[in-house]
């Protein structure tokens, strides 16, 4: 890469570090990356779709179609404020940066640069359909940072390298009692404790390796993470009726993580039984 381009990523990078948005509000996000194009570059045509944003050079139809793409939205830390935890603005001045280096070449293909929002809430390659289905597209790249890998490296692998997931929120409802006499109630604090127990070999990475949980089989990595749980409330004299807890369950198999969402189905159907709680 030029010096000069390498320059410039670097501190779009940081600017877009200094104004992170969460999915499906970054707004300000796409006037940034759309400014940083229109200011570095005259050769691409910018098309701005109100919820994200494409470049290309003319499209010549003769030509196979291929989609670079990278993500732009960030995550909320544990003060609730958002910022870019996961790299998506290093994900945006990549692509940006390939941009750069590509626009005065010739290519045997049309290059699409996608830049899409909301990646975190699983929205985002929805909303970007329609550019599929207007430019027949044959294939689509993307890539996704990692920490502590070798510097100027491009790691792959066959097959799932990101796995897909999805979200659990799991409502159990019991039946409160005084704290001195817990007994007479139901807190469903032991079947969150017991369920969360249960699944700890499932809440660790062990990568693409197959494996066996209790009785089902895993052909690849297959995850399930407690993200929040929470029982009750700051009452010293109350024991709790209600709790919640909220899961991702990820896998490298579509079919296996189906299995890992029976799996959590049943699981809490046989606490509804052993502990006498209702859940939703």
């Amino acid at each position: 890469m030029k010096q000069e381009n390498l320059e410039k990523i670097i501190a779009f990078r940081h600017v877009l570090h200094e104004h992170p948005e969460i999915s499906n509000h970054e707004v300000y996000t796409r006037k940034l990356i759309k400014e940083f194009i229109l200011n570095h570059m005259k050769s691409y045509l910018v098309f701005d779709e109100k919820d994200w944003l494409y470049c290309m050079k003319p499209y010549q139809p003769e030509k196979k179609t291929i989609v670079l793409r990278a993500d732009h939205d960030a995550i909320m830390n544990s003060l609730n404020t958002p910022f870019h935890g996961c790299g998506h603005d290093g994900h945006t001045a990549i692509l940006l940066g390939v941009m750069l280096e590509e626009e005065m070449k010739e290519s045997e293909y049309n290059i699409i640069y996608l830049f899409q929002p909301a990646e975190e809430n699983g929205s985002g390659a929805a909303i970007c359909k329609p550019l599929f289905e207007k430019y027949h597209v044959d294939k689509i790249f993307g890539l996704h940072n990692m920490p502590n890998l070798r510097k100027n490296v491009i790691y792959y692998r066959p097959e799932t390298v990101m796995c897909a997931s999805v979200g659990y929120r799991i409502a159990l409802t019991g039946v409160q009692s005084h704290a001195s006499e817990p007994e007479k109630g139901r807190n469903p604090v032991y079947a969150l404790s017991a369920f969360a127990k249960a699944i700890e070999p499932l809440a660790k990475q062990k990568g693409f390796q197959p494996f066996t949980f209790e009785n089902y089989h895993f052909s690849s990595l297959a995850m399930i993470t407690i993200i929040h749980m929470n029982v009750g409330s700051l009452n010293f004299g109350i024991s709790p009726a209600n709790g919640e807890i909220c899961l991702t369950l990820r896998a490298a198999k579509e079919n296996e993580l189906s299995i890992l969402e029976r799996y959590v189905r049943s699981y809490f159907e046989g606490l509804k039984e052993e502990f006498k709680v209702s859940i939703e």
